[in-house]
C-alpha cells in the first residue's frame, strides 16, 4: 500500500489488514507480486475492501533470491535477462515502503 506520489506506505498483515494515515481523497496504490496493481481514492470513514486480480504476466517475472554462477548444462530452469533499471526502481520502492513501516532507515 502506497500513497501515490509519496513515500508514505505500509504493508498488510497476513489477513490483508493495514493502517495508513492519509487525507481523504488521496489515491492509494495497492500492489502485490502476481496480481494487477490497483489505484483507488480514499473516502473519509469508509473502509477499503477489494480483491486483487491475478496477473499472469506478473507471474512470469523473475524474483531474485540470490546469485552465483553455474554452467549452462547444469541449469534445470529457464534463464531470463533482467533490465537493471526496472529492477532498481522496484528495489527503491520496496525499500521506501519498508522504511515507512519500520521508521528506522537512515
Amino acid at each position: 500500500m502506497l500513497e501515490k506520489g509519496t513515500t508514505n506506505g505500509t504493508i498488510t498483515d497476513f489477513d490483508g489488514r493495514f493502517t495508513l494515515n492519509v487525507i481523504p481523497g488521496t489515491t492509494l496504490i495497492i500492489s502485490y507480486i502476481g496480481y494487477k496493481t490497483v489505484e483507488m481514492k480514499t473516502v473519509a470513514g469508509q473502509p477499503i475492501n477489494l480483491t486483487l486480480i491475478e496477473d499472469s504476466e506478473m507471474l512470469e517475472e523473475v524474483v531474485v533470491v540470490g546469485y552465483g554462477t553455474m554452467r549452462k548444462k547444469d541449469l534445470t530452469g529457464s534463464v531470463v535477462q533482467i533490465n537493471p533499471s526496472r529492477l532498481l526502481i522496484k528495489i527503491r520502492l520496496l525499500f521506501k515502503m519498508f522504511c515507512a513501516v519500520h521508521q528506522d532507515c537512515k
